[in-house]
């Protein structure tokens, strides 16, 4: 359980991969023999237009979650080792994670899910990174595969695995504690050290090119980070739109969540706030803004806010949240999680999670569903209506699931 709750912690931490756009993102076929809910027509919107989205007369569409495949299944004697946190896909369906445990290490799937090899170490050779371990990884068009790293240092091999280019330090500020980064399609970085101190409705960002050149800044940007409501707010996430645009997700503003779409060249083009009941309609609680405790010393009074943890975007226009909502045991359970430090083994009742999907091109919510679990999804794989999650087998093995995120008919849904 202990294991499953570190895993579990890391949702929306960087599962990307730009290129991965068309239909062989997992190795299996798009099609799935469910009804399709229709989408409304497109609406004309202004650059910096904001839209707000509040439906209380319910949705035209369901979300299903469906279980496609491929699984990366670990093996009792460590020959094929633990898939962890992190989750890439190329055009070709071959799937690169980190591997549990071991924050230097590799390892690269084919496209049913078999293990084909890992590789990474301590070290300075084309295959070897940093101490500290990883921290993100990305795909390009090409299917190069980048490994951020260490203190900063970006690593860029081919997809035959041999290595390409290496640069030694990235500007700091990818290195904060809560940046986001984002490879796009055409090969430029976006970073994000976050709304810090969750104060202000908009964040900052740079645009890099994979050189660590800082091409431009936008936004209330400093240049060292600062601190941030470990309890409380969104992890801030990035997803691609297009070729030139992305969405970020800002901090939640009371009874809201607000994403962002932008360009490159730093103007705003879209603004979607989401109003929704899960939100306490009132003020922010009170939370802490410095590193969080190795435990609490006493039982904390109120949950922290619900958090916007992942999103992804797919070519159609389609954008999908994914919102963890901490439940009404929350309180009890974290409570419970004192000195000495010991993780409740009930820990994943504490919070539950919301996933919607937005039609960015007509501004409305399509479909919105709670999940009784925040490890129902943990990650999705931009560019399609697609996640996965992760699960702990019995046998003590770890396994990865893709899955399918399919809008139906409402009166369809199961």
């Amino acid at each position: 359980m202990l294991r499953r709750w570190m895993m579990g912690w890391s949702l929306g931490l960087m599962f990307i991969s730009p290129g991965c756009t068309d239909d062989a993102g997992t190795g299996q076929e798009e099609a799935v023999t469910v009804g399709v809910c229709a989408r409304v027509g497109e609406r004309h919107f202004e650059a910096g237009d904001t839209v707000v989205l509040d439906r209380e007369d319910g949705y035209p569409c369901r979300i299903e979650l469906i279980e496609t495949g491929p699984f990366l299944v670990s093996d009792l004697d460590g020959s094929v080792p633990d898939p962890g946190t992190m989750v890439v896909v190329d055009s070709r369906g071959r799937i690169y994670t980190d591997v549990l445990g071991m924050s230097r290490t590799i390892a690269v799937w084919d496209s049913a899910g078999g293990f084909e090899r890992s590789f990474g170490q301590t070290g300075e050779g084309p295959r070897e990174f940093e101490d500290f371990g990883m921290f993100d990884l990305f795909v390009d068009r090409d299917d190069n595969l980048h490994v951020l790293s260490g203190l900063g240092q970006w690593t860029v091999l081919s997809r035959e695995m041999e290595w390409l280019s290496r640069v030694q330090r990235m500007p700091q500020i990818m290195m904060h504690r809560v940046a986001r980064n984002l490879l796009m399609p055409r090969g430029e970085i976006v970073t994000s050290p976050g709304n810090l101190r969750d104060q202000l409705p908009l964040q900052g960002f740079a645009v890099l090119t994979t050189e660590g050149e800082v091409l431009r800044t936008f936004g209330w940007y400093p240049e060292h980070g600062g601190l941030t409501n470990w309890t409380s707010h969104a992890r801030l996430p990035l997803t691609v739109a297009d070729e030139d645009h992305f969405w970020a997700g800002p901090s939640v503003i009371r009874s809201q969540y607000l994403v962002e779409k932008r360009g490159l060249d730093g103007q705003l083009q879209l603004v979607l706030r989401r109003q929704v009941p899960w939100f306490p309609d009132d003020e922010e609680p009170e939370v802490m803004l410095e590193e969080p405790p190795e435990a609490p010393l006493e039982p904390p009074t109120e949950p922290p806010h619900p958090s916007l943890r992942a999103m992804a975007a797919d070519t159609t226009g389609l954008l999908v949240t994914y919102t963890r909502v901490p439940t009404d045991e929350w309180v009890e359970i974290i409570g419970r999680w004192r000195d000495p430090p010991r993780i409740p083994d009930d820990y994943g009742n504490a919070y539950s999670a919301y996933i919607e999907v937005i039609d960015t091109r007509a501004g409305v919510v399509l479909a919105s569903r709670h999940l009784a679990s925040w490890f129902d999804i943990e990650g999705f794989l931009p560019g399609r209506m697609k996640g996965f999650r992760r699960v702990e087998l019995p046998n003590g093995l770890i396994e990865i699931r893709f899955i399918d995120i399919v809008l139906t008919n409402h009166e369809q849904g199961r």
